[in-house]
């Protein structure tokens, strides 16, 4: 065989060398790729069955979902964007508390929701865990229905109350709350501020030598609105309208289902 045959030959084989080994390093390329897809997919799997952590807030027995108010977001506080801000005029004279409240009245409206035909649980002070009682309701139109009351709806009626009977307090009249309710108000808030523990430091770093903390901070929070879009759905909502003639000094109210 010539020389140029030989050189030829030789050639082929080199290629051939090469084209093995690129056809080696795609299959270790392959193989080690589909064993990260894998271990990717098992992970997975097993993140969507492993139990998550509940967070602070949360229903841990899920009668409300965790969507409803997750995820968690930052928030400003003291911001006066924020439609249940109070700012400094609210109980300059009575007219302008009763405005404030009936705001805050508006945005509330109700602290319950329909149970349908879920049920809520319960953790006991015996440790065991067990199906709440869900309110039954026997007037019109919501006869032979069940409610619950949310809690975060219950803190936020009683910082209404607390609203209404301190700024009556203020102008010398007396509101319509007794002060039987408005102690059960500030346990409730108390109950609150305990439970949260909130750790979060404040100061006064941007408004030195003011008696406010620091407006511009913002922290990590639950979202109220999404809670309060879950309970508004129609399928769930409780609606109440206030029958109480004007210029009356005490509420009076009526369940209606949303959109009568």
């Amino acid at each position: 065989m010539s020389d140029t045959g030989q050189r030829a030959r030789l050639d082929e084989y080199i290629e051939l060398i090469r084209f093995k080994k690129s056809l080696k390093r795609c299959y270790v390329a392959i193989i080690t790729l589909l064993t990260l897809l894998t271990i990717a997919l098992l992970y997975a799997l097993y993140l969507s069955t492993r139990p998550r952590a509940v967070l602070l807030g949360a229903d841990p027995f899920k009668f409300v979902p965790f969507y409803a108010g997750e995820p968690l977001q930052w928030t400003a506080i003291f911001d006066k964007k924020s439609p249940y801000y109070l700012d400094s005029t609210t109980f300059d004279d009575l007219e302008t508390t009763k405005k404030a409240v009936r705001r805050l009245k508006v945005l509330h409206n109700s602290s319950d929701v329909l149970a349908n035909d879920g049920f809520a649980s319960y953790r006991s002070s015996d440790g065991q865990i067990y199906q709440l009682p869900a309110v039954p309701l026997v007037s019109e139109p919501l006869d032979g229905h069940r409610l619950y009351i949310i809690r975060g709806f219950l803190q936020m009626h009683c910082i209404i109350v607390l609203t209404e009977a301190f700024g009556y307090k203020v102008q010398n009249n007396t509101s319509q709350w007794p002060s039987e309710h408005v102690l059960h108000c500030i346990n409730v808030l108390q109950e609150a501020v305990t439970c949260m523990a909130d750790a979060t430091p404040l100061s006064y770093a941007h408004e030195v030598g003011s008696s406010k903390a620091n407006t511009s901070q913002q922290v990590l929070c639950r979202n109220y609105s999404a809670l309060r879009a879950w309970a508004n759905d129609p399928i769930r909502s409780i609606r109440y309208e206030n029958i109480s003639p004007e210029g009356s000094k005490t509420d009076s109210y009526r369940a209606v289902f949303p959109g009568q």
